[in-house]
């Protein structure tokens, strides 16, 4: 694929962080990596060019994915820079409030590959490119 897509993966997990930033990486696409939400704050502050943020929900720090969702939205400089969620969670209250908050999909990490997470982002980039900054 020609496109190339810079996305930031927010995710906890050490060793699905490193899978899915080996795996988008060998994709073509650029991509930057945060294991808590402060880390993952400060790098799309830094980034205003980023095409996506992946977010897990449950981060282990002061803030959690939530808390990082609502500053990108809130923000004037990085509200339009789409945020997927990568959760295990699957309460509807949680998803609901993400998607009142503005997150632009979810996928449930437990369950999605790789390659699967990989074809709903490019999908939704793809049919979104022309909106995007």
């Amino acid at each position: 694929m020609d496109i190339k897509y810079k996305l930031l993966i927010v995710e906890d997990d050490e060793s699905l962080r490193l899978l899915l930033s080996e795996y988008f990486t060998m994709e073509g696409f650029e991509v930057l990596k945060a294991s808590n939400g402060e880390e993952g704050w400060k790098i799309v502050r830094n980034n205003l060019d980023l095409d996506m943020v992946l977010l897990d929900l449950l981060l282990p720090s002061k803030m959690d994915g939530l808390d990082v969702l609502e500053k990108i939205k809130g923000n004037p400089e990085t509200r339009n820079i789409p945020v997927y969620l990568s959760t295990v969670l699957e309460r509807d209250e949680v998803i609901k409030k993400a998607f009142d908050i503005g997150a632009s999909g979810y996928i449930i990490k437990d369950v999605f590959t790789p390659e699967q997470i990989k074809e709903e982002l490019l999908k939704f980039l793809s049919a979104n490119q022309f909106n995007t900054q």
